[in-house]
């Protein structure tokens, strides 16, 4: 019992460290900016114990890719990569603070808007079907989101000289995050999974708070360098993202969207958010084709082609998944209406077949025939032997039998321990006593020796019974008459064939007075 509560402990454990660590950080950079402010050594600090807290969400949140399902795995390896490369981003913009290299911002400002084209490929995540692997679908998705930048880039590169300059870039990241918070939203509003619920609600809050730091901060004017106050800001936007990644233990309920009511907000999640992008860069196409038409004619069909492919290649799933789903629901339609240990129809099907062939036989007047088979000494084979050889030697006869048809109506099922029937339409009682005598035969030229007496080999009895000009009220009658022929055939000495006769009332006053006897 200790070992087991000390197991349960550790993931509450290994949650305390992370949150530990995040608080020491900030009281780290409390100080820098107490005691160093925006000195020589201030902004470096500064930006080096940013760098340390975004760093440290590229291992929680493959820790909690590691914890979750297929849809959270796969949004948390993307925020492994969206913070890798913010990362890595920041490596290279506190370098260039470092040695005062301007050049390198620009490389820098790429690598931060690169970090964001994950984010926006999780827009893509289906609940019902994310595999638990990469997937060739991703590479479109991640196309996808890419040309979206690059459309949303050059659409506010072309500012026109003056004033309107200064305000490009910020216009571009205001619109490229309210594009991305207003899309998480949504898909959060509009979904029916939990997980993705609380997955891309969470985020939507992250990435709304991000923006409004980021408009305020990037306004054109305003000049907000790190070692300030603000750093803390940036701290706590930084913390969120690791604090969700840490405390993720949302398990994902395989039945989830199985049970769930279909909507149609569940339509338009599928529906709308593959054409989100190239709807957007269609919208932007008309400005974009005026300063670089060349790039417009690229990106635009190269956006809808992505969508299209993306399309095709769902659409072929949904129909491989269909076909799929037809085909076991016949195995299933087979398994429940075969025996499971000979192979041929269970006394369901049976029932069911001698009650429609009835109806048809009544309505066309025509023949109608049942025989019933009885293994001679079964239970002796059983005692004798074990039940395996037993298993054996039904399943040798069920084989004959099956072998032994040769029209398409006909049918064989197994009717209970050593039991089987043959249903035969449009067969008369002599044809069918006939045809008895054949399958007899076949059962004894099996040549199963049987186990009692060496040397003699194990037969069968039928009872033939059929419906002719209306002998019979019903089907079950029909069935009752040939189970008392298989009575008489036994009490005959067995491995016979014996027919009803047509009276019904005196095969049942022999069956009640003879029960005990044949017992």
């Amino acid at each position: 019992m200790r070992f087991s509560i000390a197991r349960g402990d550790r993931p509450a454990a290994r949650t305390r460290a992370w949150l530990c660590a995040v608080c020491a950080l900030f009281v780290a950079e409390l100080a820098v900016l107490s005691f160093l402010g925006r000195s020589a050594r201030g902004p470096l600090v500064s930006d080096l114990i940013q760098l340390t807290l975004g760093s440290l969400c590229v291992p929680a949140c493959l820790l909690a890719a590691h914890r979750s399902g297929s849809l959270g795995r796969y949004f948390w390896r993307l925020m492994t990569v969206t913070f890798a490369v913010w990362a890595a981003g920041q490596i290279v913009d506190t370098y260039s603070e470092f040695v005062q290299d301007r050049s390198l911002e620009s490389v820098a400002e790429i690598l931060f808007v690169l970090s964001t084209t994950p984010l926006g490929m999780a827009l893509f995540l289906d609940p019902d079907n994310e595999p638990n692997q990469f997937d060739r679908i991703h590479i479109l998705d991640f196309v996808q989101a890419l040309l979206f930048w690059c459309a949303v880039y050059l659409y506010f590169l072309k500012a026109e000289p003056g004033p309107g300059v200064a305000f490009a870039p910020w216009k571009r990241s205001m619109f490229y995050d309210a594009v991305l918070t207003g899309a998480f939203f949504l898909r959060a509003a509009l979904t029916n999974s939990g997980v993705v619920r609380a997955l891309f609600g969470r985020m939507f809050c992250f990435l709304l708070l991000s923006s409004v730091a980021d408009a305020y901060a990037t306004y054109p004017g305003r000049s907000l360098r790190a070692g300030g106050w603000f750093d803390i800001v940036w701290m706590m936007l930084t913390a969120i993202p690791l604090t969700l990644a840490v405390t993720w233990n949302k398990a994902e309920a395989i039945h989830e969207a199985a049970e769930a009511p279909v909507r149609t907000s569940g339509i338009v999640v599928q529906q709308f958010f593959p054409l989100l992008y190239p709807g957007l860069i269609l919208a932007l196409s008309p400005g974009l084709a005026k300063a670089y038409p060349t790039l417009a004619a690229i990106i635009a069909p190269a956006s809808f082609a992505c969508f299209s492919a993306r399309l095709i290649i769902t659409q072929r799933r949904l129909q491989l998944s269909q076909a799929q789903l037809r085909e076991a629901n016949r195995q299933l339609a087979r398994l429940s209406s075969v025996d499971g240990l000979t192979g041929v129809a269970n006394r369901r099907i049976f029932d069911e077949a001698l009650e429609e062939e009835w109806r048809r036989a009544a309505r066309g007047n025509s023949a109608l025939a049942v025989i019933m088979i009885d293994i001679d000494h079964f239970k002796a084979l059983n005692d004798s032997l074990g039940h395996a050889r037993g298993d054996e030697c039904l399943i040798r006869i069920a084989a004959e039998l099956k072998s032994q048809l040769r029209r398409a109506g006909d049918l064989v099922a197994r009717f209970g321990g050593e039991e089987f029937v043959l249903l035969l339409p449009g067969m008369g009682a002599a044809q069918a006593a006939d045809f008895a005598e054949v399958v007899r035969r076949g059962v004894e030229g099996l040549g199963l020796q049987r186990p009692e007496s060496p040397g003699e080999v194990i037969t069968a009895s039928f009872g033939v019974a059929a419906a002719e000009r209306d002998r019979f009220p019903d089907a079950q009658a029909l069935l009752r008459r040939a189970d008392w022929a298989l009575y008489g055939a036994k009490r005959a000495g067995r491995n016979r064939v014996v027919c009803a006769d047509d009276s019904e009332a005196a095969g049942d006053r022999m069956i009640a007075s003879d029960t005990v006897s044949l017992l």
